[in-house]
């Protein structure tokens, strides 16, 4: 948890890497919400995306003689990279903007404050 805002307090204020791991634990301890939630939510909306992409996959494998062991497996491979990518910047935009929220109470980024109010709440 002490490294949850770490990479948002490098880029935008310019922290070095002992100075950004305790700005985010003194974020987090201060501002704290249901930014858990949303991070699992990032993995549960990856998993429910890149299950189709596995079943296809998996057929593409099952149903293709020959070569479709390896093209299925390339398929499911390139899908769910593509998806982990995907849902990784995601997840770090939400990230940035938690931070800029928690360090300047401004929503930025597409949010509204209602939003960013939801997501963290003091102690």
């Amino acid at each position: 948890m002490a490294t949850y805002l770490v990479v948002p307090a490098i880029i935008i204020d310019d922290y070095r890497s002992f100075a950004s791991v305790k700005h985010s634990m003194s974020l987090v301890r201060r501002t704290w919400g249901e930014n858990l939630i949303a991070q699992a939510g990032f993995g549960l909306l990856g998993f429910v995306i890149a299950l189709p992409i596995i079943l296809v996959a998996v057929l593409i494998a099952a149903l293709v003689p020959g070569i479709g062991l390896y093209i299925g497996i390339a398929v499911g491979a390139i899908g769910v990279l593509a998806v982990s990518v995907v849902v990784s910047a995601l997840s770090l935009y939400f990230k940035t903007a938690l931070y800029e929220y928690a360090v300047d109470g401004v929503a930025h980024g597409g949010f509204d404050i209602d939003e960013m109010e939801a997501s963290f709440r003091s102690k």
